[in-house]
């Protein structure tokens, strides 16, 4: 994957910086730099939501959404392998959360803020999709892993 970025970023023409961060399974690798990620799976099972998710949403999600900008992406294969680099503006504001997406302090930003994200969230629910962000596999593994309730059974009743 190391090899993969580099060779993404000379096609792009960007130079990488920072530390790596790895995704998902192993599967994308980013730095610091316009290159965010390259992913990297099976060449007969290229495609789907994670492979097609940043362009797909460049194209779909109205300009007025602020969000780092798709500049280019491109792919190869090698090896049995498939392979997309995406270039995209690298964003310099502060991040309100790291080590994950569970909130582990409360966050103070002024009303503005949340208007903000308000609106942003009313432009992004007028986006036609097929695609899920949770599916029922996931629920169905998931609720019993995190709160011992099984899918469909409700809390406790008193």
């Amino acid at each position: 994957m190391r090899e993969a970025h580099a060779a993404g970023a000379s096609a792009l023409a960007a130079e990488p910086t920072g530390p790596a961060a790895w995704g998902w399974e192993g599967r994308t690798h980013g730095r610091r730099s316009p290159v965010a990620r390259v992913l990297s799976m099976p060449e007969d099972k290229a495609g789907g939501n994670l492979w097609e998710g940043t362009v797909t949403a460049a194209a779909q999600i109205p300009a007025s959404v602020p969000r780092p900008r798709l500049v280019g992406f491109g792919d190869w294969t090698k090896d049995g392998h498939a392979y997309r680099a995406e270039l995209t503006e690298y964003v310099t504001l502060p991040v309100l959360q790291t080590g994950g997406p569970v909130l582990d302090r409360p966050l103070t930003l002024p009303g503005e803020w949340w208007a903000a994200l308000r609106r942003t969230v009313d432009t992004i629910a007028t986006v036609t999709t097929c695609r899920q962000s949770v599916r029922q596999q996931w629920i169905d593994r998931g609720f019993p892993r995190f709160n011992s309730i099984r899918h469909g059974t409700g809390p406790p009743q008193p």
